[in-house]
């Protein structure tokens, strides 16, 4: 968030949000269903910001702000990134219930894998991921709204 806030204050989208290796090369995230849907939806909220500035010519020559170097911004499936990620946003939130369901016994259903080592910690962490996934949403519609 912080690296996007900079790209929007001026710096250029290599050095900032582009600096992440995951955004540069998704296909590592794959696997991971959080991490994937989470830069997969920065990747479509910066193409959304470049393609509306461009098209508005609100810009001058010299600007960093759409200049792209090459970057991938266009991926195969972004128009569904935010699906993905209410998707994701639901399996931790039945992670969470489970964990407050369980929390006398501290361990999870068979059916939801844990998100770190700890059971101890699982509670929080899911309340933690929750936060900054609804933040994200929220600031991508956000973001697509007001650039219509």
């Amino acid at each position: 968030l912080s690296w996007q806030a900079a790209w929007h204050k001026g710096h250029s989208l290599a050095q900032t949000v582009f600096s992440c290796i995951y955004l540069l090369r998704l296909d590592r995230t794959a696997p991971h269903a959080l991490l994937h849907s989470y830069c997969r939806i920065i990747r479509a909220t910066c193409k959304a910001v470049v393609s509306v500035v461009s098209d508005a010519r609100t810009h001058e020559e010299e600007d960093l702000f759409t200049m792209t170097y090459g970057l991938p911004l266009n991926g195969d499936g972004d128009d569904k990134c935010l699906s993905i990620l209410n998707a994701v946003e639901e399996t931790i939130s039945r992670q969470l219930r489970a964990c407050k369901a369980t929390s006398s016994k501290r361990r999870l259903p068979e059916d939801l894998e844990p998100l770190q080592s700890n059971p101890n910690l699982e509670e929080g962490l899911c309340k933690a991921l929750l936060c900054r996934l609804r933040f994200r949403k929220v600031l991508s519609c956000v973001t697509l709204i007001s650039l219509l």
